[in-house]
């Protein structure tokens, strides 16, 4: 088995950064849209303002979408750093 050179190195570890950092973003996207939807419903007050309540509840999807499509997004990219990595071994 061989060692890999420096720059596949640096490459894998800038690709795992950039999977955790996707990570994160989805999860303070999905902290976010529930925050923000929190603050919407609380300013409607008794619930005369319809407005506001169907924007917290669109805030609150919109995070909640969000927090799913981008966890998607990095499964996608894992498995295909799996896959890359499954054929660059076949090759050799």
């Amino acid at each position: 088995m061989e060692n890999a050179s420096p720059k596949e190195d640096i490459k894998k570890k800038t690709q795992v950064f950039a999977i955790e950092v996707l990570a994160i973003l989805a999860w303070v996207n999905l902290i976010a849209g529930v925050i923000g939807a929190f603050i919407l419903w609380d300013k409607s007050g008794s619930g005369d303002n319809t407005l506001l309540l169907g924007l917290s509840f669109a805030v609150g999807l919109q995070g909640l979408f969000g927090f799913v499509f981008l966890l998607v997004v990095v499964s996608i990219a894992e498995n295909l750093i799996a896959i890359r990595n499954a054929v660059e071994t076949k090759k050799d």
